[in-house]
C-alpha cells in the first residue's frame, strides 16, 4: 500500500510540473516568451528615477529609497529599494511584478540633519498585450527639509 502511495505522489508531482511548464511557455502567437508569468496572472515593468536634494540645492549621497505599495505605512511590503549616488540619483525598478496603478516612493536619509520624505505617483502602462500589462516610468525629486532642533 505504501509503494503505490509513493508511485502516485511521485505520478501527481511530475504531472503538476509539466503542467506548469506548458502554461508558462509561448504566447497566444505561439512564440517563446522570455518572461514566464505562473498560470496566467497580470503582470508589468516600471521604473521610477530621481535626485535628491537638500534645502540648499546640494545633492544627499546614502538615502535609502524604497517603492512601495501606497495603501501601506512608509516601507512595509517594499517592491524595490535602492540608495542615492554621490549625485544624489536614484533608480527604482520592479520586473514583471504586479502593475499597480500608483505606488509610493519613499526616502530615507542617512543621520539626524534632514527629514524624510515620501509622495505618492501615478503609473500609467503602455506597450502591454494579453497578460502583460506594459511598461511604465516616472520621475521623482524630493528636496528634503532640514530637521528642527
Amino acid at each position: 500500500m505504501k509503494r503505490k502511495s509513493k508511485f502516485f505522489s511521485k505520478l501527481c508531482m511530475l504531472l503538476i510540473g509539466l503542467l506548469g511548464f506548458a502554461s508558462c511557455s509561448s504566447d497566444d502567437d505561439g512564440e517563446e516568451v522570455e518572461k514566464a508569468v505562473m498560470y496566467g496572472g497580470p503582470y508589468a515593468t516600471f521604473e521610477v528615477k530621481g535626485k535628491v536634494t537638500d534645502s540648499q540645492g546640494n545633492p544627499v549621497e546614502g538615502a535609502t529609497m524604497r517603492v512601495t505599495m501606497h495603501k501601506y505605512p512608509s516601507g512595509y511590503c517594499s517592491i524595490d529599494k535602492s540608495t542615492t549616488d554621490v549625485e544624489g540619483s536614484f533608480t527604482l525598478v520592479s520586473k514583471y511584478g504586479h502593475p499597480f496603478d500608483s505606488v509610493k516612493v519613499v526616502c530615507l536619509p542617512q543621520g539626524d540633519k534632514l527629514q524624510a520624505d515620501s509622495t505618492a505617483i501615478g503609473l500609467k502602462y503602455t506597450g502591454g498585450k494579453g497578460w502583460y500589462t506594459g511598461d511604465a516610468s516616472a520621475e521623482v525629486n524630493f528636496k528634503l527639509k532640514d530637521k528642527e532642533d
